[in-house]
């Protein structure tokens, strides 16, 4: 495996996502403090009303990128060329079926807002994000090109570079002058210049935008089965993410939608910054599978999903013990939650981070032809879990609907199929142990957030004390769990001897 594009693209786009969710943050909470926290429950009600829009991209852009590792490999830049063209000018076609449907379900508003009213200048917002989203499809293929050439860094470059820039801009104006249609139209500064920066990045194929190329029917045939099984997945995450947003603001209110989101944004930008690390090294493992065989496959395999637990405990355990004195102190006292929706988040954004390592080993070896059956139960279970308990338990019901899907369907169901179809081997250890890690996070954030209850602090001290509370129980409880794989420790072995000898031969020179 390529390890040093590997370790580039995970810490660029985690070091720059990071950057990002910050200022996303400031600017969140320049909104609500300047215009109201409805306005934040707006905000996340447009982007999952375009994250459900996005189905209409049905997984092309994973199907073509695992079908451009071969040609990449065997340096044959007509064929690289020929899946690029094709893969544009679907774009183009997408791009304008997103901004029709849009325009559409902007007409949907008033009957998702419960409790608010919608007027002239929410109607425009909408507009503004609706562009920033649709538009974007008419230069991403440059993206993807990117990403199967194992250069993920640029593609994360110019979409966080953008952002940041639209952060900036909505925190000066969001004091400056407080409207929301100007807070919203920032997002064409985002596209315009997410354009500019992918065009710079790809500046190094210019052959390959000349060159055209063609696709046997065979080829687009091998698209449309990666694509059937991608499109589900994606319909599973959409039912996963964006039915959440939706469910709150059109059954409870838009302003109870403001209030979870202050929590909601802490935890999904967590997941969408670690995550996006992990999905970084989709390409780089993908030319391992390539080229490695399913032994080595499996290897990385085991340490990813160690390695995982480990993060996604440590984020996690952290975050329910240290989200709320967060909250307190950066939005106010007022906007603070009861312990059982802060535990419940935290388990469910732990199921979903962690996720997304069985996810990453599966868009690499473009498994998610033949796992068709688990994003269909995922769909499932999420939708009928989600519109039992959302009636019953309020946003409770949607949190641990959550929790029970990711950990009881689709991480085993992700891990049945790689080791059915890839891995063709025996249940072992790392089974065991991933039946395990639910229980053992609920734990770890249990004990935490007990532990976090036992004394009182001006919010900044407490929400300091508390991080540290939280990481600390998980590094030691997970970390000694993590032991128990044989092939964690031998790596672990491993990378401690060659440090200890790179140290020594430098010593010598």
């Amino acid at each position: 495996m390529d390890k040093k594009r590997a370790l580039l693209n995970s810490l660029t786009s985690i070091g720059l996502r990071v950057v990002s969710v910050v200022l996303n943050f400031f600017a969140l909470r320049a909104l609500v403090h300047m215009l109201g926290v409805d306005y934040q429950g707006f905000t996340q009600l447009f982007n999952s009303i375009f994250g459900v829009l996005t189905i209409v991209e049905v997984g092309f852009a994973g199907a073509i990128a695992f079908c451009l590792y071969d040609p990449i490999l065997k340096d044959d830049k007509e064929k690289v060329a020929a899946y690029y063209h094709y893969l544009r000018r679907i774009y183009v076609v997408i791009g304008i079926i997103i901004l029709a449907s849009g325009a559409v379900a902007g007409a949907l508003l008033p009957f998702l807002s419960k409790g608010a009213e919608v007027t002239w200048d929410i109607y425009l917002s909408y507009a503004a994000y609706l562009l920033g989203t649709g538009c974007v499809y008419f230069f991403s293929a440059k993206g993807t090109l990117l990403a199967a050439y194992k250069e993920n860094y640029k593609k994360d470059l110019a979409s966080s570079l953008a952002t940041i820039v639209q952060h900036v801009l909505q925190i000066i104006f969001a004091y400056v002058y407080p409207n929301f249609l100007l807070f919203s139209s920032f997002s064409l500064v985002n596209l315009a210049l997410q354009y500019v920066l992918l065009w710079a990045g790809t500046r190094n194929h210019k052959e390959i935008f000349r060159l055209s190329g063609t696709i046997t029917p065979e080829e687009k045939k091998e698209i449309y089965k990666l694509i059937r099984g991608n499109l589900l997945h994606r319909i599973s995450g959409i039912f996963a993410n964006s039915l959440d947003t939706i469910l709150i603001s059109s059954v409870i209110s838009v302003t109870a939608l403001g209030h979870y989101s202050n929590y909601a944004t802490i935890s999904t930008a967590l997941v969408n910054v670690l995550g996006a690390g992990i999905s970084a090294m989709v390409s780089v493992i993908g030319h391992a599978y390539k080229s490695q065989g399913k032994e080595a496959f499996k290897r990385y395999f085991d340490i990813m999903s160690m390695g995982g637990f480990l993060l996604a405990s440590v984020v996690y355990v952290g975050f329910a013990a240290a989200s709320t004195p967060f909250v307190s102190f950066f939005y106010g006292a007022e906007y603070m939650e009861e312990w059982p929706l802060v535990l419940s988040l935290s388990a469910a954004s732990f199921a979903n981070l962690y996720a997304w390592v069985g996810a990453t080993f599966r868009d690499a070896c473009g498994l998610f032809k033949e796992d068709m059956a688990v994003p269909i139960s995922t769909a499932i279970a999420h939708l009928i879990l989600k519109l039992s308990l959302v009636f019953a338990f309020g946003i409770l019901g949607v949190t641990w609907a959550n929790v029970i899907v990711y950990c009881v369907v689709t991480i085993p169901g992700n891990a049945y199929y790689l080791y059915k179809k890839v891995f063709q081997a025996q249940f072992d250890v790392i089974c065991v142990l991933m039946i395990l890690m639910p229980f053992l996070f609920l734990g770890e954030a249990s004990l935490s957030m007990y532990l976090s209850s036992l004394y009182f602090l001006t919010p900044i001290v407490q929400f300091i004390a508390n991080g540290f509370i939280g990481v600390g129980v998980a590094a030691l409880v997970s970390g000694s769990f993590c032991m128990c794989s044989s092939r964690t420790r031998k790596w672990l072995i491993g990378l401690a001897s060659r440090n200890v000898a790179r140290k020594k031969s430098a010593g010598n020179t």
